[in-house]
């Protein structure tokens, strides 16, 4: 077994990191069943959230769009970030918590390299 860390909190450091002290720039694109709104962001010009697909920071959420699967099947064959050892999918990590799942043993999500 590889060693665990915490996957979403390093995606935040590198974001962090990515974006510095440039102006983000959203575009709403739609408001979810909840009222929140679903926007493009962008810094530089570049797509925040292609980027952290590309760089193996985040997954194409399939639910939702098809939009990034190319940069996560980019980003899996290159091992980029999660996709260099096992990781969980977050929803599937969220059904385990709401399921109350005895193998659920962080209240963080958690990646294995």
């Amino acid at each position: 077994m590889g060693k665990l860390y915490r996957c979403g909190q390093q995606a935040a450091i590198t974001l962090d990191d990515f974006i510095g002290a440039s102006p983000v720039q959203c575009q709403e694109r739609d408001i979810d069943r909840y009222g929140r709104i679903v926007a493009d962001c962008s810094v530089r010009g570049e797509d925040i959230e292609l980027w952290l697909v590309r760089n193996g920071h985040a997954m194409a959420y399939r639910k939702y769009s098809s939009a990034y699967v190319a940069a996560e099947q980019e980003a899996k064959n290159a091992k980029r970030g999660i996709w260099a050892g096992q990781v969980q999918p977050p929803w599937e990590w969220r059904k385990d918590r709401r399921s109350g799942s005895k193998s659920q043993k962080s209240s963080t999500p958690m990646c294995e390299r």
